[in-house]
């Protein structure tokens, strides 16, 4: 994460995501479902290797991320999508989005994606999936990253550190800086990066089948 000031300035955000980890839990209780999913989600980034249990709390400089949950109750792929707050002001004044630098919008819009999806017959879509997660942030930002969690109402909270890249956070990488270093290799997936792509959304089209 490029930083434009030193994350020494951002003071105690661990009481904010206390006080809204429990505010989360009183809605969590309230719908067993949600409450399975969110436990599901949390114990899947666990196991994938996505983050990591914080051992000595007082090791390093932290941001600690509020989270929610956004239901969306037709969805069969993703029902539950849980939201990392980057954006939280804390006591400070800072949030870790106002940290961070951002280089702009770098890939098509979304209007000339669709304009050209319309020029040939065949359409072809696909979602990368846990796309952000499948690039590692550096090791020495990891802490910036810590989120707190607890798997029942009145058990010990754990805390935790996000290892990748968190799709909440300002300088979150897009297809096209990833497109810049690897156009070498395959320069066949770089034009259609370049073309297709909205976030991690693919929209392509053929002549033939």
């Amino acid at each position: 994460m490029p930083l434009s000031k030193d994350p020494s300035c951002l003071g105690d955000s661990k009481q904010t995501a206390l006080h809204r980890l429990n505010s989360l839990w009183r809605r969590l209780v309230q719908d067993p479902k949600i409450l399975e999913l969110y436990i599901n989600f949390i114990h899947e980034y666990l196991k994938m290797g996505h983050m990591e249990v914080v051992e000595d709390e007082d090791s390093a400089i932290a941001y600690y991320l509020s989270h929610h949950g956004v239901y969306c109750h037709k969805s069969k792929i993703t029902p539950l999508c849980v939201v990392f707050n980057a954006s939280s002001i804390i006591t400070s004044g800072e949030s870790l989005n106002s940290l961070q630098l951002n280089g702009g919008v770098i890939q098509r819009n979304l209007f000339s994606i669709l304009l050209n999806f319309r020029a040939h017959k065949f359409k072809v879509t696909a979602d990368i999936k846990k796309m952000f997660r499948m690039i590692l942030n550096d090791e020495s930002q990891h802490d910036l990253l810590r989120i707190i969690w607890k798997d029942k109402i009145d058990s010990p909270v754990e805390i935790f550190r996000l290892t990748r890249v968190t799709y909440s956070t300002k300088s979150s990488i897009p297809c096209d800086k990833i497109m810049e270093t690897a156009c070498h290799r395959y320069p066949l997936a770089a034009i259609v990066i370049m073309s297709d792509f909205c976030m991690d959304d693919f929209f392509s089209l053929v002549q033939t089948i």
